[in-house]
């Protein structure tokens, strides 16, 4: 009996994860392409499968995985990934706002300045990472969203916000005003001072990595900086070094 029993939880696991499947796959072949083009890269929500019609078709006690009406199942999850999008969207535009109080709520175009930092722990993987640190940073809704898909926290950043203020000031740019898309079109080109130092003092010396706008801020969480500092060298540029940012 215990046997049967378990093979028969067995064949109904593999039943409703062969369903998440289709769904998975009817989101892929049918959903994604109705969505707008900046939703295309979105990893679905988990709450996706929360949905009414989807999990009364996951969890249906027939023993076939079912079809999948596109007539009943695509306005149900595009206007709950549409709905869901927004949401989050917003939430992460209230983080920012009670952060730095003195930004002008415009909306969703506040995620769009450089200063739209946000962290958090690493787990056992992450899609986004833009320097080895046990610390997850995510820039703009462009990164974040793989994160808030997955049901991780994500809190505003401003120790790397810190970083990002000392970086623009070499470059005569307002951090509270600056877009991330003006950094990245500029992109001014940096060296870690420690790791310059320590490159340069090995034997044979080591070659020494440039960093990005975004590096800068993710480098402020690697183990390489001593103390708590981060003093950079901005490459190509007439005034050559920038102050120390401290955690």
């Amino acid at each position: 009996m215990k046997a049967k029993a378990l093979r028969i939880a067995g064949e109904r696991k593999a039943l409703l994860e062969e369903r998440s499947g289709a769904i998975d796959g009817f989101y892929g072949r049918v959903v994604r392409p109705s969505l707008p083009p900046t939703f295309w890269d979105l990893r679905p929500p988990a709450l996706l499968y929360s949905l009414p019609g989807v999990a009364e078709y996951i969890n249906s006690d027939l023993d076939v995985p079912g079809e999948i009406s596109e007539e009943a199942f695509l306005p149900e999850i595009s206007g709950f990934i549409t709905q869901w999008v927004s949401q989050e969207k917003r939430r992460l535009v209230d983080l920012l706002l009670s952060s730095h109080p003195y930004l002008d709520d415009s909306g969703e175009k506040v995620l769009d300045l450089s200063l739209a930092i946000f962290t958090c722990e690493r787990g056992n993987s992450a899609r986004v990472q833009h320097w080895s640190s046990p610390t997850c940073v995510a820039f703009g809704w462009q990164d974040a969203h793989f994160y808030v898909s997955a049901g991780w926290d994500l809190k505003v950043d401003l120790v790397g916000y810190g970083a990002l203020c000392i970086l623009l000031g070499i470059l005569g740019l307002d951090p509270n005003i600056t877009l991330a898309s003006t950094l990245t079109e500029m992109n001014p080109k940096f060296a870690c001072m420690h790791c310059w130092n320590l490159a340069k003092s090995a034997q044979p010396p080591r070659e020494v990595h440039t960093l990005t706008w975004k590096d800068c801020v993710c480098h402020f969480f690697s183990s390489c900086t001593p103390s708590s500092h981060l003093s950079l060298l901005i490459l190509g540029h007439a005034s050559s070094r920038l102050g120390e940012a401290v955690h």
